[in-house]
């Protein structure tokens, strides 16, 4: 018990910033801007004022990629320095915009970015803030079985994808696909089959674009019957 009541005393002076960490921000359409504020406090709890953070301090990764994000290109501070928005004590802030393409390929559809902020210092430790987002990534609606993207494509109407089910799990479903390299444009078509081996399917018909590596593939629930 005696262990127990040190170990616990030792948690309330961590300054309360190191128990809020690592929030997810949502999930964000391509080329939308991502705001982040996140807030910092003393040990005793009370906002505090931190310092020594700059825009070169905020770092990002794709997925479980260890390489970081080369250019701070399309992310901001918030008013003016990131710090203490709008005269608000410990209230934290800079902003990314998806649509900077500096990086070629880094902001895409179909994967998660993971954000650390810092190191910064708060009530005299040196911290870190973690966030992480996605760009749609995450099912938006009920009728959505699957978000991925294409890994490989053996002809237009044969795609292999970087995740599915098991044979014949999609047949007869509605696929939607997007295009990485054209913002916005979307084509939907009928999966004929599907396999496990290398996650195919294979659609009823090519799509007007060329379907290519990275295009990020919805399949809903909504099915038909070929005949």
């Amino acid at each position: 018990m005696r262990t127990l009541k040190i170990v616990l005393a030792a948690l309330l002076l961590v300054p309360c910033i190191a128990r809020a960490q690592n929030v997810y921000l949502g999930d964000f359409h391509e080329g939308q801007v991502v705001y982040v504020y996140f807030p910092t406090f003393s040990g005793t709890g009370a906002s505090v004022t931190i310092s020594g953070f700059a825009l070169g301090d905020v770092v990002v990764y794709k997925d479980d990629s260890t390489t970081q994000r080369t250019s701070t290109a399309g992310m901001a501070l918030l008013d003016t320095d990131g710090i203490d928005f709008d005269g608000v004590t410990g209230t934290q802030g800079f902003k990314i915009d998806l649509a900077d393409n500096t990086d070629a390929n880094f902001w895409q559809r179909g994967h998660d970015y993971q954000i650390v902020a810092g190191p910064f210092t708060a009530d005299g430790s040196t911290v870190y803030w973690h966030n992480h987002f996605s760009i749609e990534n995450r099912a938006g609606t009920l009728s959505e079985m699957l978000i991925t993207t294409v890994s490989s494509v053996t002809d237009q109407q044969q795609i292999n994808l970087a995740k599915g089910g098991v044979d014949n799990e999609y047949n007869d479903h509605y696929a939607c696909i997007d295009d990485v390299s054209s913002l916005g444009t979307r084509e939907c078509g009928w999966i004929k089959n599907s396999t496990a081996s290398s996650n195919r399917i294979r659609l009823d018909k090519p799509m007007h674009f060329t379907v290519a590596a990275g295009d990020v593939v919805h399949i809903l629930t909504t099915t038909r019957s070929f005949q």
